[in-house]
């Protein structure tokens, strides 16, 4: 039991460490994963949730919809994910786990009270992540929000596992 135990915490450790490097590798690779001061005047404008999904549904790309991921401190990896990054989304069922979508953008994070997360005076606890997805990535992971577990990873994976989203998108 004390072996099963400590290999299950050594693979979360290690799934950590990865999306660890992941995101440091990425972030020296790709300028784009550093917010601008654009970027940064923007986000620090927007206050209320109202607000920056207001913003974020007028500027929805043609093809795509604005989703509203919910989330807790762990799940941001400590405040890693931040606005302006790349995430993988991994999901994990009872029998399948993987990526199911790589490289997607960030463009909001909120806290409890629905206001900005990220601001220059302070950070709060993140309570939403937005971002947008195609319309067949929001259909799939509308889909799998019944069938597990739903994680946002920083950085981008390199592979999606065609056999996980064979199986979302079967059941």
């Amino acid at each position: 039991m004390l072996k099963k135990i400590s290999k299950t915490l050594l693979c979360v450790l290690l799934l950590f460490l990865m999306c660890a490097c992941t995101n440091n590798e990425n972030t020296l690779q790709n300028d784009n994963n550093i917010p601008n001061k654009e970027e940064e005047k923007n986000n620090e404008n927007i206050t209320s949730e109202e607000d920056i999904i207001t913003k974020l549904t007028n500027e929805t790309p043609a093809g795509q919809k604005l989703y509203i991921h919910n989330v807790s401190m762990s799940d941001t990896f400590g405040n890693s994910i931040l606005p302006n990054s790349n995430v993988g989304i991994y999901v994990k069922t009872n029998s399948k786990e993987g990526y199911i979508i790589t490289n997607v953008k960030v463009l909001a994070i909120l806290d409890e009270n629905n206001e900005n997360a990220f601001s220059e005076n302070e950070t709060k606890t993140p309570s939403k992540i937005l971002f947008y997805l195609s319309d067949n990535d929001y259909s799939l992971l509308e889909k799998t929000k019944n069938l597990g577990e739903i994680r946002l990873i920083p950085g981008s994976a390199n592979k999606l596992n065609q056999e996980v989203i064979n199986y979302i998108l079967n059941s």
